[in-house]
């Protein structure tokens, strides 16, 4: 079974500081990247309308087919919104108003029109687009776009130039002109324009037109209001965004008042056929009937008993259609546009702060890459900490600082606290009549061993320290405990300093197959006059080398910054001895 992920919020902490580089690099490229994006994106003025049905809903029982029942009840609200959103409602707004003619702007041109309306409108000001060309009535049916060029050639007059440069048309302001592939209006030239220079336009199929167009509108009821209908459209042109939802809604009116017309006279279509049909029917069974009378006088009761039934259904069926007739909506409600006529529709201009959601991005990027950091962190393995062993239940001594390595009068309190609770470590494991072994594996840390060893040594040990990093450099007259291991010399070469004796294993490239030599073994316990032997060695915790100081000592301090509670797997799971462990931990804090 697998151990519970602990993640605790010094993990976290150390995941942010550990990264802090990249995760500045990833702020400021966020910000950059949204501060570009907002300045280059078209800003849209949103245009907002509420509009109340005319009528109110009333259902109308006709016995009418199938098919019709089935429209008069559709729902209201959706029946409405499906059809202004239609290509029957669409199709004449983009015609009206011109939108078929788009402006050829090249990318760098568009894009720096942009960026000085973003930065207007960030001021507090917005620019007139009232004054550049106005086009309607466009009739342009070809499912392929059309390059034009449009050549002002006076004040009212200009000419149309196909790209052969060939004069398609010539007209005058709020003059229809026809041409083989489209007709137009021009209602209107910009208010600073260039005699005789050829203007690029682009002709567009109205179905793309219209795409645009679904892309920048909604329909939606009012939640406050259900006869309400809130329309909103935005565009880069404040002027345009009205008059497109003005022109929706008018057009819906058409569409709505002939669809009506023609469900009516489908509706007397059928009551008349079904007037035929039962009339029929009538003569059928007074035929029948009168064929079973045998005197004239019952015969003559019987047609009249027969044109009384007919005049009932004549007036019947007349009551039906002018009943229609004065019900002519049929669950096709319209939308009360007066208001709209006489004030402008609500305006919202752009009111996006460049430089307040591009702070907002970069802290999103900040976020983003955390979580990053800190899922590749869950995945690879949590660099252990002193709470996250705590909460595993698993021995450590505290934290160290990056300046543990000092002389023991220049320890700060903290490291001093630290060392001590090793000692106490060390302490707990001491063999009666026997030398106690110690592991110490620092790696690259500072070197905090003197320290311990000159503290233990102020309790009343006898210290040994023996340095088993094997590659480390060594003076050719400095005598070494890998000599004495083989033979070159008679006895164990010990350095006696003022608290602790030190010795050194010296420099070889097989020095960790040594440390399990049996000579090895022999060597330390002849130096039984001494209550505690560290061997201290740089190697890594989680490297093989390490990890076979573990087999040699009674105890094992590691001290270790990176590494995750998977590389310390062969050190937790050594076995307790008399409830005590045989491992403990040190961690080394990490410079912020």
């Amino acid at each position: 079974m697998n151990d519970p992920i602990i993640v605790t919020f010094t993990d976290l902490k150390k995941a942010f500081f550990r990264h802090i580089f990249a995760l500045r690099v990833m702020a400021v490229v966020f910000f950059l990247g949204a501060f570009v994006f907002l300045l280059i994106k078209e800003p849209q003025f949103l245009a907002e309308v509420s509009v109340q049905r005319t009528a109110k809903i009333t259902d109308y029982y006709v016995k009418l087919p199938k098919v019709y029942r089935a429209f008069l009840n559709y729902p209201i609200d959706t029946n409405a919104i499906l059809k202004m959103d239609s290509n029957q409602v669409l199709k004449p707004v983009v015609e009206e108003l011109g939108l078929q003619m788009v402006v050829k702007k090249s990318f760098w041109n568009r894009y720096l029109e942009n960026a000085k309306e973003n930065i207007l409108t960030a001021c507090g000001r917005y620019s007139n687009s009232s004054g550049n060309f106005s086009f309607s009535c466009i009739n342009y049916e070809r499912p392929e776009e059309m390059s034009i060029f449009l050549q002002i050639t006076s004040a009212n007059t200009y000419q149309i130039v196909s790209m052969e440069k060939k004069i398609l048309a010539e007209g005058q302001i709020a003059q229809m002109i026809s041409t083989p592939f489209f007709s137009m209006r021009v209602d209107q030239f910009p208010k600073q324009y260039k005699m005789n220079t050829p203007y690029y336009f682009i002709l567009t199929p109205w179905e793309k037109v219209i795409e645009q167009i679904r892309s920048n509108l909604e329909i939606r009821p009012n939640k406050l209001e259900n006869s309400h209908l809130k329309i909103y459209f935005s565009d880069h042109d404040e002027t345009l965004s009205t008059k497109i939802i003005h022109h929706i809604i008018q057009s819906y009116e058409k569409f709505v008042s002939l669809e009506k017309d023609q469900l009516f006279n489908q509706s007397k279509k059928y009551l008349k056929k079904r007037e035929e049909d039962l009339l029929k029917q009538l003569d059928t069974a007074f035929v029948d009937y009168a064929s079973n009378f045998t005197t004239t006088s019952n015969l003559k009761w019987s047609q009249e008993q027969v044109m009384l039934v007919k005049k009932e259904l004549g007036v019947r069926l007349l009551e039906q259609i002018a009943s229609l007739i004065e019900e002519q909506k049929m669950g096709l409600h319209t939308y009360n546009t007066a208001r709209l006529q006489q004030s402008a529709a609500s305006l919202h201009p752009p009111t996006h702060n460049l430089i307040a959601y591009s702070l907002l991005s970069s802290f999103m990027g900040l976020l983003i890459g955390y979580g990053y950091f800190v899922s590749r962190m869950i995945i690879r393995g949590i660099p252990v900490s002193y709470e996250g062993l705590m909460a595993a239940n698993i021995h450590s001594c505290g934290v160290l600082s990056s300046c543990c390595g000092y002389p023991l009068p220049q320890l700060f309190p903290s490291d001093l606290k630290t060392l001590r609770q090793i000692c106490t470590f060390i302490e707990s494991h001491k063999i009666p009549d026997r030398s106690l072994i110690v592991s110490l594996i620092t790696e690259q840390h500072p070197d905090y061993t003197p320290s311990l060893a000159s503290l233990l040594a102020l309790r009343g040990f006898k210290v040994l320290m023996i340095d088993c990093s094997f590659d480390q450099t060594m003076l050719d007259h400095e005598l070494t405990l890998i000599q004495y291991l083989e033979g070159s010399i008679a006895q164990i070469p010990i350095c006696h300093l003022k608290e602790y004796d030190k010795a050194s294993m010296g420099q070889t490239e097989y020095g960790f197959e040594w440390l399990v030599h049996p000579k090895f073994s022999s060597a330390l316990l002849e130096c039984k006059q001494y209550d505690l032997i560290l061997l201290t060695t740089t190697s890594a915790a989680k490297e093989v080398e390490g990890q076979i100081f573990c087999k040699i000592a009674d105890c094992v301090v590691v001290t270790t910054q990176t590494d995750s509670k998977q590389d310390l797997l062969p050190y937790t799971t050594l076995p307790k001895k008399q409830n005590n462990s045989l491992a403990t931990f040190v961690i080394i804090e990490e410079n912020s």
